[in-house]
């Protein structure tokens, strides 16, 4: 993690809104919601632009619409 800027350095995330206005994604309606900074942090951390993200409870869509919006592909699907 060191020199990585484009991380959040503290193991403790606050996200109060599911948008903050900083990236659209998902559909805020939806009860549950991820935090979208919280699915980019998460998104940024663990996958590499161009990976394949696979989001097998994708509720609302947050983490997909992310995932796209960072550069990696994404596989999203709901058993409701």
């Amino acid at each position: 993690m060191l020199g990585r800027t484009d991380l959040e350095a503290s193991t403790c995330w606050d996200f109060p809104s599911q948008s903050d206005g900083h990236l659209k994604a998902g559909d805020a309606t939806f009860n549950g919601v991820t935090p979208a900074r919280c699915a980019e942090n998460l998104v940024r951390r663990y996958a590499r632009p161009g990976d394949l993200v696979v989001v097998p409870m994708a509720g609302s869509g947050t983490i997909g619409d992310v995932a796209r919006s960072l550069g990696r592909r994404a596989i999203s699907f709901d058993l409701t």
